[in-house]
């Protein structure tokens, strides 16, 4: 899993086609470590989906333009778009449910 900035979330996520998940994470919170792991998992597995997350406490400015006050939290995208998003520690079947 890529770790993704504020300079280049327009680059790699809003402009691109495809499936794109984006992990929030803050250093602090133990669930944030558990699902940076798991989502790492399924990026071995998942070759249709291209996964990044961001860490807030290095990007505070991203995080409040997109209102993630819960951690962790995952956005998905399609072609640019959001389609979906999962706040907390969730399971691999509730990820992979969103990814399609």
């Amino acid at each position: 899993m890529k770790k993704i900035s504020l300079k280049k979330y327009r680059r790699k996520v809003s402009k691109k086609r495809g499936t794109i998940a984006v992990t929030f994470i803050a250093d602090y919170c133990g669930a944030s470590a558990m699902m940076k792991k798991l989502v790492s998992e399924l990026e071995r597995e998942r070759k249709d989906c291209r996964f990044y997350y961001l860490n807030v406490d290095d990007e505070p400015l991203l995080d409040e333009s997109f209102g993630t006050m819960t951690f962790p939290c995952t956005f998905f995208y399609k072609n640019g778009k959001k389609t979906g998003e999962l706040t907390g520690l969730v399971g691999k079947k509730k990820i992979e449910k969103m990814i399609g």
